[in-house]
């Protein structure tokens, strides 16, 4: 998962990630379901399995939050307001005898930041506003886990009450 998270979004390397995602996930799901008879105790098992239906659930919204960008239209929109202000503003200054270029200027920054910073939120991996906190998140977990749990057996069966 965690090499997907880090990939770029399309990249034939997130494809390669995905797939290596979905494969554990299905490997994961079927020894859970493989170890229900094996078990005796109904609610372990609805527990596990709820579980693991919310950390897929988890990772498939993250999966479509990564490629899930602002639509073309909205862009637009944005970029239309932009010119139509600017117009609006141009028209109100021809009125005057006198152009301040120091609200000019303001005036146009302002509108140009305003969009960029909308624009680069929209892919919060690149540009200069980043979102990395969930990744760091992520990763710490990730240490941790490793760190305080030895790894088991690929064999180990789940063992049974009694």
């Amino acid at each position: 998962r965690m090499q997907f998270i880090v990939q770029q979004p399309g990249s034939a390397e997130a494809a390669r990630a995905a797939a290596q995602v979905t494969a554990l996930q299905n490997a994961i799901w079927r020894r859970a379901i493989d170890a229900i008879p094996t078990y005796d105790q109904q609610e372990t098992i609805a527990l596990l399995l709820e579980s693991l239906n919310e950390m897929f659930d988890a990772a498939t919204a993250r999966t479509v939050a990564a490629g899930s960008h602002m639509p073309l239209f909205i862009i637009s929109l944005l970029v239309a307001v932009a010119l139509l202000s600017g117009v609006v503003a141009g028209l109100s200054m021809a009125r005057k005898h006198y152009r301040s270029n120091f609200h000019m200027y303001m005036y146009a920054g302002a509108i140009a930041i305003t969009l960029y910073a909308i624009i680069d939120l929209d892919s919060p991996r690149n540009g200069l506003i980043r979102v990395d906190a969930a990744d760091r998140a992520l990763v710490q977990l990730q240490q941790s886990i490793t760190e305080s749990i030895p790894p088991a057996p690929a064999t180990t069966p789940l063992p049974r009450s009694e």
